[in-house]
């Protein structure tokens, strides 16, 4: 990272595209606290995130979660978007029980689940072996949120 810092601070005019490099050269390097750090310093600068800002700046909360990271995520985009990168992003990294529980946070928020976000509950039930958890919360998308369940979510039945 050493060598790209160098060439980056030294450009004149730094681009979404450079900003996000340098963030996911950290994020790579699992120094997400510095690539928080750039994303907020890329925000500073007026610079408009891409989808693969936002990608790398959810995974830096997800990873910081202990430091205030789901704060933090919450600010990036107080969407649904958010928490299904926060919940995928546990699930789908050997943190599955804390994926849900963020389901279950999401919910007493007030904040209303759709497809993605049952694609990675259901992820995170079936990496765990939770099937009849896995089933009820299948059988939730209908019954409580309308949603008729895709491929993606038999697939992770």
């Amino acid at each position: 990272m050493g060598s790209a810092l160098f060439l980056f601070d030294r450009m004149i005019e730094k681009d979404v595209v450079s900003w996000t490099s340098v963030m996911n050269g950290f994020v790579r390097g699992k120094q997400f606290a510095k690539a928080f750090w750039v994303f907020e310093k890329m925000i500073e600068f007026s610079v408009k995130p891409s989808e693969a800002t936002y990608v790398n700046a959810l995974s830096c909360c997800a990873n910081l979660e202990k430091q205030g990271g789901f704060y933090q995520g919450r600010q990036i985009h107080g969407e649904v978007c958010t928490w299904n990168a926060m919940i995928s992003s546990l699930a789908c990294n050997g943190r599955e029980k804390e994926a849900l529980d963020l389901f279950e946070k999401m919910k007493e928020d007030g904040m209303c689940p759709n497809e993605v976000t049952f694609v990675a509950v259901l992820t995170a039930c079936a990496r765990t072996k939770r099937m009849e958890l896995g089933l009820q919360f299948f059988q939730s998308m209908w019954c409580q949120y309308g949603i008729v369940p895709i491929m993606e979510h038999y697939g992770c039945m």
